[in-house]
This record gives C-alpha cells, structure tokens and sequence, in this order.
C-alpha cells in the first residue's frame, strides 16, 4: 500500500529525531519505552509493541530485538544531550522532553 510523501519524510528521518520531536510535542506527558515505540511506529498501544519484541526476540536473534535496541540507543543520545529526561516509577522508566535546544 502507497504512502503519502509527508508519511515518507517522517520515517526518513533519524529515529533520535523523531523521538525528540514527539516527545516536544507532548510536553505534558512522560512515556515508557514501549509506549514510545507504540506511538512511534502506529500501533495500537504499547501491549502490541511488547509482543512484537518478544516475537522479534523468539525469531532467534542474538542482539535481543532489533526495534527495541534502536529505541534504547536514541534515548540514551538524546540523554547524553540534555534533550530528554528519565524517571523511575514503580519499576518503570518513563522519558520526557528535557528542554534542550535541538
């Protein structure tokens, strides 16, 4: 199925990017990694992101799940930046726009 070119630009650009510019756009709200990764790549919701790790991780792939560490590495950039900030909660860690300048 055809995608329009604004849906195109979006996926083309570095995922760190795109990260930080949802997370910008929703400064009010903190969001797990899963969750991230469910608005990030059009799922339904972060249940649906966890079963395609865990399906991605049963397929045999020795580096774990390939989403998920691409995920886990823009995030741990955009900390290193300044850009994003992290908290625990209840077992969790949540990621929020830090206010950095891009």
């Amino acid at each position: 199925m055809p995608i329009d070119i604004k849906q195109f630009k979006e996926a083309s650009r570095p995922l760190s990017e795109r990260v930080l510019g949802f997370l910008k756009d929703h400064p009010e709200q903190a969001y797990s990694l899963m969750e991230l990764m469910a608005e990030l790549e059009g799922k339904a919701d972060a249940a649906s992101m966890a079963w395609i790790v865990a399906i991605e991780r049963m397929s045999g792939k020795k580096e774990g799940s390939a989403t998920l560490n691409k995920y886990s590495k823009a995030l741990e950039e955009l900390l290193k930046q300044g850009k994003v900030t992290e908290a625990q909660l209840q077992g969790t860690t949540y990621y929020a726009y830090g206010g950095g300048h891009p």
